[in-house]
């Protein structure tokens, strides 16, 4: 048969004698069943290449169907090092903040540099009520238009906005600010162990170590606050009001209570990892969780997992903001940001087009890696095609692009591809 490509007569020929050529040792298995795929990908391509119109209409049933290249928020990432661990991020009127140990710290050009303004180690940095605040080592700071001021002196467990009132917790009692007064809430008094606090459905609810109460306005309420469920641990880390559910990150999950129910979020549910540090409202009604481990988008039904070494400058992550399409995350050894960028998949098949030939990644007609050369200090190409397995990536995209599309340099570039390919079987 012909395929009109001028150069090999019969592709299956060629399958036959590069799988004979292996060893029958079940230890080569592996390595007769990855050129076994190349070949099959090789017959495809070559249909694509020499068929008038695409392969489905050649079966009574077509076995795909094309589908809208839509529009998609594609994720990039960069990471930030330091030398000391990160304690707190926020992003407020579009600066971004992190807390440390020794102090506040601002983000400015890709920098981390200190803020003078805090001199003390940052728990939590939150935006509440329209202004941004620190819980520090020796007090409660607010940012406004002059600068910071510290609100109060002294140890600061919680701070959340419930009912359009800033409250905070010490361990004195909560107040609620109005204006510059303070306005103690009678009967309630929070212990030492205190985590966090929020405002749940028109209502205030404190965490403990293993524990959830709230304040019915009279009174802590310590046993009556679940019907159904309970926490999952004792170790709890973090409490966010999102909508309809109370949220709650703990070594064994995400705790969720929707009216006096709990249940937990775990791997059965499809959690990447369960051990969370905490919890941040995302950028496009998501949810960031922090872990121990990596970060976790829940959006929808689905679970973004982001790693260290790839996402993150490490795995252990102590807080997450967002701001528009941009994610902040503090870890033990810098900052992590993951930004999210419009894109269909011709625009990101075009940008791959476009790393190959910029880094010269394509030589005599085969796709090389790059690795890299710590005494260079650089990126190098390798000839690491020795079996075609990256050339043969390279053909099957170009030819389905030409299928598609009916570009004829896609189609220049998939013959140029098998040529070299032919050119490495002889």
């Amino acid at each position: 048969m012909d395929y009109g490509i001028g150069f090999v007569k019969s592709p299956g020929r060629v399958f036959a004698k590069v799988v004979r050529g292996f060893n029958t040792d079940p230890k080569h298995y592996l390595r007769r069943l990855r050129v076994v795929t190349m070949c099959r990908l090789l017959l495809l391509s070559i249909l694509q290449l020499t068929t008038a119109v695409p392969i489905s209409t050649s079966f009574a049933a077509p076995l795909w169907r094309p589908i809208p290249d839509t529009v998609y928020l594609q994720e990039t990432g960069r990471k930030i090092k330091t030398e000391f661990p990160l304690t707190a991020v926020a992003v407020y009127n579009g600066q971004v903040f992190l807390g440390s140990d020794s102090g506040l710290l601002r983000l400015d050009n890709d920098q981390i540099a200190p803020d003078p303004a805090i001199p003390a180690a940052i728990r939590r940095l939150k935006v509440a009520g329209d202004s941004l605040w620190a819980l520090a080592k020796d007090g409660l700071y607010r940012l406004e238009t002059v600068g910071w001021t510290q609100v109060q002196s002294g140890k600061v467990t919680a701070l959340c906005e419930h009912l359009g009132k800033i409250h905070v917790a010490t361990p004195e009692g909560v107040y609620r600010l109005e204006g510059e007064e303070k306005v103690p809430l009678v009967g309630c008094r929070v212990q030492d162990s205190l985590i966090d606090m929020a405002s749940y459905s028109e209502t205030l609810y404190f965490l403990y170590p293993g524990r959830l109460v709230l304040f019915d306005g009279k009174e802590i309420e310590w046993e009556n606050v679940i019907d159904w469920g309970a926490l999952p641990s004792h170790a709890c880390r973090d409490m966010l009001s999102l909508g309809s559910r109370l949220l709650i990150a703990t070594d064994r999950g995400v705790a969720t209570l929707r009216g006096m129910a709990m249940t937990t979020l775990t791997g059965k549910e499809g959690l990447c990892y369960e051990d969370a540090t905490c919890l941040a409202p995302g950028f496009a009604d998501d949810l960031w969780i922090g872990t121990q481990r990596g970060a976790i988008r829940s959006v929808g039904e689905e679970y973004h997992y982001f790693n260290a070494d790839r996402w993150l400058p490490h795995g252990e992550v102590r807080a997450i903001a967002c701001g528009p399409q941009v994610v902040y995350i503090a870890t033990a050894g810098g900052l992590g940001i993951i930004e999210y960028e419009p894109y269909t998949l011709a625009k990101k098949a075009a940008y791959y087009e476009r790393h190959l030939e910029e880094w010269g990644q394509k030589r005599l007609g085969f796709v090389y890696k790059l690795e890299w050369d710590d005494t260079l200090g650089e990126w190098v190409r390798e000839v690491s095609d020795n079996d075609c397995g990256w050339s043969t990536h390279y053909l099957t995209a170009m030819s389905f692009k030409y299928a598609v599309t009916g570009d004829e340099s896609a189609r220049a570039e998939a013959v140029n591809t098998f040529k070299s390919l032919k050119w490495a079987q002889d």
